[in-house]
């Protein structure tokens, strides 16, 4: 009859692969793998089909990380893209904070001014009715 060594159930298959025997079971109806015979309720499976289901399943595999590294190379580039929209936002906001930081000092400045003209005028103003006041209306 057939010699039981050169067959593998859908366990022995999923420790190779290192798998769930779940996860092996899903992937085998999706991909139409059939067993070759059963044997009390375990399905068996021959040197060919085990091979051709380890290669399969390392190519799906390879797919999938391929997928994956596109997809975090997609998101990286998302990231990136955010994140220079982030800086340049922050560059106009620092611009435009200087800008106002300049017309804050401009208005500073013009302020120091107008309070030194106004006390150099109000000096003169004392001097001017000090000289006017003579020496017997000094308690005026």
């Amino acid at each position: 009859m057939r010699n039981d060594e050169t067959y593998k159930t859908m366990k022995e298959i999923a420790d190779i692969i290192g798998v769930s025997k779940p996860t092996l079971f899903r992937f085998l109806k999706a991909n139409s793998f059939h067993e070759t015979f059963k044997k009390r309720n375990a399905n068996m499976y021959d040197e060919t089909t085990t091979n051709a289901i380890i290669e399969s399943f390392k190519q799906v595999k390879n797919e999938e990380r391929f997928i994956s590294s596109r997809n975090d190379e997609m998101v990286d580039v998302m990231l990136v893209e955010s994140l220079k929209e982030q800086i340049n936002l922050l560059k106009k906001h620092d611009e435009e904070q200087k800008e106002q930081i300049k017309k804050l000092h401009a208005l500073l400045d013009q302020q120091q001014q107008l309070l030194l003209y106004e006390q150099q005028k109000n000096i003169k103003l004392l001097e001017e009715n000090i000289e006017n006041k003579r020496w017997w209306q000094w308690w005026k």
